[in-house]
């Protein structure tokens, strides 16, 4: 293969390295080639072999990170330098759970416990937030990017990729959310 190739000062010494930009399009094509190869040629022990997942990686990046097998079979380093990739790209940062589901089990323990004071099922968004920032051990208490509190904006734009929106019982009231429209994503996510 014909790598452009620069040279840059590692802690070690020289190390080459090439710009993706500048490699010929022969050499990804070449790649694809030997990749598919392999592929074919090893499709039934990659079938076969269950990959061990490192430590750090949740359920749905485990599930992500199945194609282990491949660097299994591969062997050398690549099991190793996988492994470290998967780690380095998926691991829970700390070990538990994410922001998004510390925010959804704690309002799903907020409306647990507060949504049958109001009709409907609907909470306020300010009451919502109130109850939350009661936490002081919560990620968005303790955190200068959300001004250490949680705040009805803020709240929204967390539960908008779940496709949940504030509404206004009233036309011209208050935003809030209602319990039924949260309960599925709490069923699916929690």
């Amino acid at each position: 293969m014909r790598w452009i190739q620069k040279r840059r000062l590692v802690a070690d010494g020289w190390d080459s390295v090439v710009k993706r930009r500048e490699t010929t399009p022969g050499v990804f094509e070449e790649l694809r080639r030997k990749i598919v190869r392999f592929i074919n040629d090893n499709a039934d022990a990659i079938r076969a072999v269950v990959p061990s997942f490192p430590p750090g990686l949740n359920d749905r990046a485990e599930d992500c990170w199945s194609p282990l097998a491949i660097a299994d079979i591969a062997g050398g380093n690549w099991p190793e330098l996988a492994r470290k990739a998967a780690v380095a790209l998926s691991a829970d940062t700390d070990d538990t759970e994410s922001f998004a589901t510390k925010l959804l089990r704690a309002l799903k323990e907020d409306f647990e416990e507060h949504h049958l004071d109001h009709v409907g099922g609907f909470q306020l968004s300010t009451d919502i937030c109130d109850h939350l920032n009661n936490d002081t051990e919560a990620p968005w208490a303790n955190t200068a990017k959300f001004k250490n509190k949680m705040t009805p904006e803020l709240l929204a734009k967390k539960l908008a990729p779940y496709k949940i929106k504030s509404e206004r019982p009233d036309h011209d009231g208050p935003r809030g959310f209602y319990w039924h429209k949260l309960k599925p994503v709490f069923d699916r996510y929690l």
